[in-house]
């Protein structure tokens, strides 16, 4: 069994690497902020740049107007939520070589921090632009996948998104008809999914599959109420999204629990979220099918 050397500062660093390489939603949003997280409370920094206005330009003479300086918007984003982990191993297990504290117990935590941000980053389908959502006319299917993923792509034209970069969350199921639709091969139109791979190109978009797609029950397939089980699939751009979440290594303790005879580690992610824009660069796909 390897010793157990508990380091704060590399277990803080692994995970953060862990959750960059293998957590879809990391794609979804926008992580370039300001700011150091330490606290719930400290704030983070956003920056959007001022508006260029577009001018006429006569030669020999010019550009019309003044020099432009663009004026950029600061944002604020909070940290609000902090979620905490900690676990024990027994003496005698780790004297029998029966648990590593450092292998799969590191693992476990970092997998259960990356389940706790996908699902906060999936919440934000409440917020999304009311335009934005897409309503199937029937159940999803392979064949109506791409139109519906068409419309999606249409909404976020009429939002003036960005064009590069759109991506979209896909169930487990949805990916399985996006397959079945274009046979795992390439198409003409570009359209590719990748067998066992975590994206796929499909309608412009890049589709990544998320076991953390918001399921309702009895939700309704237009603007109502229904009876209806629908997968709420989310697309957009990344600049849609922001989030901000840090392990610091001073929340990482290893300690010896007292009346116990073994080890024990804890520690907290702190995070924030926020769509930005009233949810215009985002949508979501109310995929019905039962």
């Amino acid at each position: 069994m390897a010793a157990f050397n508990f380091i704060p500062e590399i277990w803080s660093r692994q995970i953060h690497e862990t959750l960059k390489k293998e957590m879809p939603e990391e794609n979804f949003v926008n992580t370039k902020f300001q700011g150091e997280i330490n606290n719930i409370g400290d704030r983070v920094h956003v920056w959007t740049p001022g508006a260029v206005t577009i001018v006429n330009y006569t030669k020999n003479t010019g550009y019309a107007g003044s020099l432009e300086v663009p004026q950029p918007t600061e944002e604020y984003m909070d940290i609000t939520t902090a979620k905490g982990f900690r676990f024990y191993v027994d003496s005698i297990d780790k004297v029998q070589g029966a648990l590593d504290p450092e292998g799969p117990f590191l693992q476990e935590a970092t997998y259960g921090i990356m389940d706790t941000l996908s699902q906060a980053i999936a919440a934000q389908h409440v917020n999304v632009h009311a335009n934005n959502v897409v309503y199937p006319a029937a159940v999803v299917t392979a064949a109506t996948i791409w139109d519906l993923l068409n419309e999606a792509h249409y909404k976020l034209d009429v939002q003036k998104a960005p064009k590069t970069g759109r991506w979209f969350q896909a169930s487990n199921y949805i990916y399985k008809l996006i397959r079945e639709a274009i046979g795992d091969r390439a198409t003409p139109l570009g359209d590719t999914a990748i067998i066992g791979g975590p994206v796929a190109k499909f309608c412009n978009f890049d589709i990544y599959t998320s076991a953390n797609v918001v399921a309702v029950e009895n939700a309704g397939t237009s603007g109502g109420t229904g009876d209806k089980a629908v997968e709420r699939c989310m697309f957009g751009v990344r600049d849609g999204i922001s989030l901000a979440y840090s392990i610091p290594p001073t929340s990482l303790h290893y300690y010896n629990p007292e009346a116990a005879n073994g080890i024990a580690v804890k520690g907290l992610v702190l995070y924030g979220i926020k769509m930005w824009r009233g949810g215009a660069l985002n949508g979501v796909l109310n995929a019905y099918y039962a």
